[in-house]
């Protein structure tokens, strides 16, 4: 296994997401939240891809820049339909895309939110997406 996923074991659900407002308002319990999260928004949902995925994906992940500035206007949901969207992307859930971020050397600004904000360059970005079906601003 990755050992950068450990780190991240003990990430709890965010209340901002839907899984920790039906847990809040009675509508699950905090067991069911944690496994919904686990399910789909956990940095481990990585280790669930093939390896011939995971390798695309970190391909894809090690093309971005690592700069110092977070892109608050790029979130790690946002930035997993751009990797689906390109020619021989693949459908991959919000917690495989952070894990593979991880994994290609980017930290997220908080852990705990539910999609993260990374930084790195748009102009890498720019470099890597399929200009046609996105306009970037």
């Amino acid at each position: 296994m990755y050992e950068i996923l450990k780190k991240y074991d003990d990430l709890n659900v965010p209340l901002e997401s839907v899984y920790g407002q039906e847990w809040l308002m009675g509508r699950s319990t905090k067991e069911e939240a944690e496994e919904r999260f686990r399910r789909g928004d956990h940095p481990k949902c990585f280790l669930e891809l093939n390896e011939d995925e995971q390798r695309k994906l970190l391909g894809w992940c090690s093309q971005l820049e690592k700069i110092k500035t977070y892109q608050t206007g790029h979130t790690s949901y946002g930035l997993k339909h751009k990797f689906e969207y390109r020619p021989d992307g693949f459908y991959i859930t919000n917690g495989q895309f952070k894990g593979a971020m991880l994994i290609a050397g980017f930290e997220p600004k908080n852990k705990n939110d539910l999609n993260w904000v990374f930084a790195f360059s748009k102009k890498s970005l720019r470099k890597i997406i399929d200009t046609k079906r996105y306009v970037m601003v």
